[in-house]
């Protein structure tokens, strides 16, 4: 079983460097470098929130990578991201400069000079083709630097949900207009092929909630989990988050496509001293049917609206976002044409003030569904 680094990580520069020595030298070790790679670190900087709010990667810990690599004898060393909103504002507003006074190079995947080059997905389950930045094609090595957050359309947003963010925001909307599970898979399977993916999830603060990945509860977790297998890594994340990995579509997806593996076996803390119980978004179960997962998508479809409008400032985000065009403003005010949403959340994902939520249709009778599923999909 591949290992799974679970250390404890105290809020200081010197704490998080300990951490990271502790465990992710051992991975670097691992993997037989020999210094001339081109190294990219992915971070989860979806919107400028602080890392303390649980949504965005401390660049703390970025940092301490960079300087780990850079003691490893590695040298060419990028951090890249395409936000969900304004991405150089948000790299200047995070901070991100001080990134490159330690020598590494930071990449707004959004202004590269060579724009996106096309792909193919090795899976062809929802995205066949799709673009991904000149860095990612001309790095070795990627460090998928996720934060432990939920989300409220895939269940948790950690290692392999975090390089949905290094394709081209068009080829992110069209995976929520097919099948966000399966497009996240197709990803995966490309950067799993082609490059050498390791992951490190920040845990010093996570986001818990059904409306994650940008509305939730900040909790102190004070943890570092990392690993060469980004799979296993979710998996034990999820297991910390109280949850069950299989019970994440696109994990257990990806390791039914042999891209890793959902079991185990953990260094540092025993998961048990470490777990809390999180408030996990409702998921449909992964079916092996696509004619049940039809019909499943149907009856227990999750719609936006707009549930707090004294919070909404008519900011634009979720209509700017929308892969259907399904969100307008009317008076200042989101508007969501109920017969056009496909029940994507990405309008609620955009909203930073909190001004949505979503509802589940026959959410009375899905705990039900769910278990009665559960045991005829055994049989």
């Amino acid at each position: 079983m591949p290992p799974v680094y679970v250390q404890e990580m105290k809020e200081t520069d010197a704490g998080i460097h300990a951490a990271l020595s502790l465990s992710f030298r051992d991975i670097l070790q691992d993997l037989k470098l020999t210094g001339k790679e081109k190294v990219l670190i992915k971070p989860n900087l979806v919107n400028s929130s602080p890392a303390r709010s649980g949504v965005t990667t401390d660049l703390r810990i970025v940092s301490s990578l960079i300087k780990l690599l850079q003691e490893e004898g590695l040298e060419e060393i990028w951090v890249g991201e395409s936000s969900l909103e304004n991405t150089a504002e948000i790299l200047q507003s995070l901070g991100a400069a001080e990134l490159e006074k330690l020598g590494a190079r930071v990449i707004n995947f959004n202004q590269e000079p060579d724009g996106w080059i096309t792909v193919a997905s090795p899976l062809h389950l929802a995205l066949q083709r799709f673009r991904v930045a000149r860095a990612i094609l001309d790095c070795d090595l990627i460090i998928s630097a996720a934060k432990m957050k939920t989300h409220c359309d895939t269940g948790v947003t950690l290692s392999v949900k975090n390089l949905l963010g290094a394709i081209s925001p068009p080829d992110r909307q069209a995976a929520h207009r097919t099948d966000i599970h399966k497009a996240i898979v197709d990803v995966y399977s490309y950067f799993h092929k082609s490059k050498r993916v390791v992951s490190v999830v920040d845990a010093l603060y996570a986001l818990d909630g059904r409306r994650g990945p940008i509305t939730g509860t900040p909790v102190k977790m004070d943890l570092m989990v990392s690993g060469s297998d980004p799979l296993a890594v979710d998996a034990a994340c999820v297991a910390i988050m109280g949850g069950e990995a299989r019970a994440i579509p696109h994990l257990a997806l990806a390791q039914q496509h042999g891209l890793g593996r959902l079991n185990f076996a953990v260094e540092g803390k025993r998961l048990e001293d470490v777990q809390r119980n999180f408030q996990m978004p409702p998921l449909l179960p992964t079916c092996r049917s696509r004619l049940v997962s039809y019909a499943l998508s149907h009856v227990f479809k999750k719609r936006s609206y707009l549930r707090f409008a004294d919070k909404c400032n008519g900011c634009g985000a979720c209509a700017l976002n929308c892969p259907i065009g399904a969100v307008s403003l009317r008076n200042g005010r989101a508007l969501i044409a109920d017969e056009m949403c496909i029940g994507c959340l990405v309008c609620l994902e955009s909203c930073r003030q909190g001004a949505l939520d979503y509802r589940m249709h026959n959410d009375h009778v899905f705990p039900a569904a769910r278990a009665l599923y559960r045991i005829f999909d055994r049989i």
